[in-house]
């Protein structure tokens, strides 16, 4: 675990430092983007050093699948109406 936590703060750190001069550049609207797209992100990494079996990205994107395929299967013209 201890390794696993090392190398999600090494990535966090890198990227935090490598977005630092970015960060500042932007207005409020591209921090608060920028903060929470974060969220995600950490929730991830915590699952990975944890080992938990939580909703990953696969299970997210699961959850989208039948929408997404009823918004296709409408622009290919199935939707009569």
């Amino acid at each position: 675990m201890s390794e696993r936590l090392g190398c999600l703060l090494l990535i966090a750190v890198l990227i935090a430092w490598a977005d630092a001069s970015r960060f500042k550049k932007s207005d409020r609207r591209g921090r608060r983007l920028y903060l929470m797209l974060w969220g995600p992100a950490i929730y991830l990494g915590w699952l990975f050093v944890t080992e938990l079996s939580g909703p990953n990205v696969d299970t997210v994107f699961g959850w989208f699948t039948p929408a997404a395929q009823r918004i296709v299967h409408w622009f290919e013209g199935g939707a009569k109406g």
